[in-house]
């Protein structure tokens, strides 16, 4: 496991925070967190380690019970995050993607203004007897009224297909269980008032703003990847979730079954990248995961547009006579568009199989490496990131600092490779001597 350090504050970034750790003192068990480093305002560090420490020499046959009760331990637990910090944390939430709607609103609306009165002020000048002062402010008026709702609408939609982008399709409960609430539609009810009172609006702009409130919550969270062994098994595995936060002492969680997986005897190596991993897809598969999709859409569309390119141009030189040749040339036209289907189809998997050439010698490797080339292996695919991060013009450097490694193997359990301390280790001896110590 290889985990960088950077982690983002609004527009701050940080390049000194703890993404990895270990999740049992005794036990082949790791933990890491990306995307936020905070569960409801408490960082996972604090989580982690308070889980740690109250687990002591516990241990599970498998992997999936270690996970299970480290989730537990979060799923309604009120001594990590209280019913009353769970609706004021959703609160400024809320708020806090008002205010910056709002603001993008108002900012978007006083440019058109300026346009607008730009071109009134011509119109005045060059009909002086066309322009009604009244009929204009009410106009004017009017038109930032429906300017204001399509906004709305727009970001709400943006917001929505940003994070089912990242989340993919809401559970209903997530949705339900804040507008289907009295003190969490009040919660949004009052903001709304708070931040949109003074805004005038063509539609009632409440369902758009219910929407925003929930999918803006949603849109801070983080992804837990457990790893390891459990006592019964030979082979490891990888389980791993995004965590959406807490509603109302329910946690909001989805399993992310594309990046859970266990070795076996048929399945002998993995490579998982999570968070920001085009360049490991790049590294494993040959080609830059934007390149890829931007070629199949392309063709995609190109194999779509050729039949009815070709109809078109057989119907501009049918005369109307009903001529055999040209009944025989649309015939030959939808035969092309099957054809095409098919082609693409084949293309798509001619691709697929291109790919997974030029994966499987890698795989091959990484089975056979040794623990210490498997750690510069992981270390090497996260600076590879950091890298295109930091090369990379108008792009920030979300990824960097310095990089956390782990083996965790059967028989030598969770070896750090490289950590990083906010201190120096030879001034502070009794942080390692009470670290196996319990009261």
């Amino acid at each position: 496991m290889a985990a960088d350090s950077a982690a983002s504050t609004g527009s701050k970034i940080h390049k000194t925070a703890d993404k990895l750790f270990t999740l049992s003192k005794y036990y082949p068990v790791g933990i890491m967190v990306y995307n936020s480093s905070a569960f409801m305002g408490v960082p996972w560090e604090s989580i982690i380690k308070v889980f740690r420490n109250n687990f002591d020499k516990k241990h599970h046959p498998t992997l999936k019970e270690y996970a299970d009760e480290f989730i537990n331990s979060l799923d309604g637990n009120e001594s990590i995050v209280s019913l009353s910090v769970q609706k004021q944390f959703f609160k400024l939430q809320v708020e806090s993607y008002f205010n910056e709607l709002k603001e993008s609103i108002k900012d978007f609306i006083k440019d058109q203004d300026e346009t607008t009165k730009l071109a009134l002020n011509l119109v005045s000048v060059i009909c002086p007897d066309s322009v009604d002062e009244d009929e204009e402010s009410q106009e004017f008026d009017q038109l930032n009224k429906m300017l204001r709702t399509d906004l709305l609408k727009i970001h709400t939609e943006n917001l929505k297909n940003k994070v089912m982008e990242d989340l993919g399709e809401l559970p209903e409960h997530f949705i339900s269980d804040i507008l289907g609430n009295k003190e969490y539609k009040e919660i949004i009810q009052n903001a709304s008032t708070k931040f949109f009172d003074d805004m005038e609006f063509d539609n009632d702009p409440t369902e758009e703003l219910g929407l925003v409130a929930v999918y803006g919550f949603y849109d801070t969270n983080s992804g837990v990847v457990i790893a390891g062994f459990g006592d019964d098994e030979l082979y490891p595995s990888v389980i791993s979730y995004t965590i959406c936060g807490m509603i109302n002492n329910k946690l909001k969680i989805l399993d992310n079954s594309n990046e859970t997986a266990s070795i076996a005897i048929d399945d002998s190596a993995r490579i998982i990248p999570f968070a920001q991993h085009e360049m490991v897809d790049s590294f494993l598969e040959g080609v830059i995961p934007e390149y890829d999709e931007y070629s199949e859409g392309y063709l995609e569309r190109l194999f779509n547009d050729l039949p009815s390119t070709f109809l078109q141009i057989v119907e501009e030189v049918d005369d109307g006579t009903g001529s055999k040749l040209i009944d025989e040339l649309k015939e030959k036209v939808q035969k092309i568009e099957e054809e095409t289907k098919v082609l693409f189809d084949d293309y798509k998997n001619e691709m697929k199989n291109q790919k997974k050439k030029h994966e499987y010698p890698i795989l091959m490797a990484v089975a056979t490496l040794p623990k210490d080339d498997l750690a510069s292996m992981a270390e090497s695919l996260v600076h590879l990131t950091s890298l295109k991060r930091k090369f990379t013009f108008h792009e920030d450097e979300t990824v960097g600092g310095a990089i956390d490694v782990a083996v965790i193997s059967k028989g030598d359990g969770f070896v750090w490779i490289k950590r990083k301390h906010y201190f120096k280790a030879e001034l502070n001896p009794q942080f390692f001597n009470k670290y196996f110590y319990k009261l």
